[in-house]
């Protein structure tokens, strides 16, 4: 301990950290630290008389800690007489068109004539649209069972 009681000077056996010298405030201050970071052993009768640690114990009985309690700072709002605009969302209507060709249209798995059919669809029908690709001239239907596939989109008079 420095002769001010405010620095300890510790030794270690890591060539990097021969020397330390650690800042300490007040013994209190360290007390303080110790009881918040580190677990401490409550003293039995015995270690606290062998140490002459205070309070000492009373018919054989070792005093305990009662917890302080600090309170914490705590936020209360308050109401403001700002007025926010309230928004509220509204569905985004799904484009339709109608099937139109000479003979049943082709629903298929994917974008192109490559892929499965999945089944025929009469033409007249009115059918939600739910994406087109940009070079292919194809375009992801629903039915009115909801059956998804793709289609030509030369077939859709929008």
């Amino acid at each position: 301990f420095s002769p001010d009681g405010r620095s300890v000077l510790s030794s270690s056996d890591n060539v990097e950290e021969d020397i330390l010298i650690w800042p300490i405030g007040t013994v209190q201050d360290t007390v303080n630290w110790v009881y918040a970071n580190r677990y401490v052993l409550p003293l039995d009768c015995d270690q606290r008389q062998q140490y002459g640690v205070r309070p000492a114990c009373v018919d054989g009985i070792a005093p305990t800690l009662t917890p302080t309690f600090t309170p914490q700072a705590t936020f209360t709002p308050t109401a403001t007489s700002t007025l926010r605009p309230t928004f509220t969302p509204s569905p985004t209507p799904i484009p339709t068109a109608r099937l139109v060709a000479s003979s049943q249209v082709r629903l298929r798995t994917g974008p192109s004539q490559n892929f499965d059919i999945i089944t025929q669809v009469q033409p007249g029908i009115t059918v939600q649209v739910l994406e087109y690709t940009d070079d292919r001239g194809w375009a992801l239907i629903r039915l009115p069972d909801g059956t998804e596939g793709w289609v030509n989109s030369d077939f859709l008079d929008t």
